[in-house]
């Protein structure tokens, strides 16, 4: 007996029993990669926000010794 042999009503329940197992482990899946992403995103972000920050460091830095050198001359 397989499932061709099945009633429409059988066969709807089975329907609906296979998605009330499959549908946490779905929404276990969707959350995962949503979050990763989001994780992923902000690293990123943080990421290019030090870049950012330390070469601005480095830009005032060589400004002011450059200006330095020029107060000496």
């Amino acid at each position: 007996m397989g499932i061709v042999n099945l009633t429409a009503w059988q066969l709807l329940a089975w329907i609906v029993g296979l998605e009330i197992v499959s549908a946490p482990i779905i929404i276990v899946i969707a959350n995962s990669v949503v979050s990763g992403y989001f994780r992923y995103k902000e690293q990123h972000v943080g990421r290019i926000a030090k870049a950012v920050g330390e070469a601005m460091e480095k830009m005032i830095k060589d400004i002011e010794s450059k200006i330095k050198k020029e107060e000496e001359n």
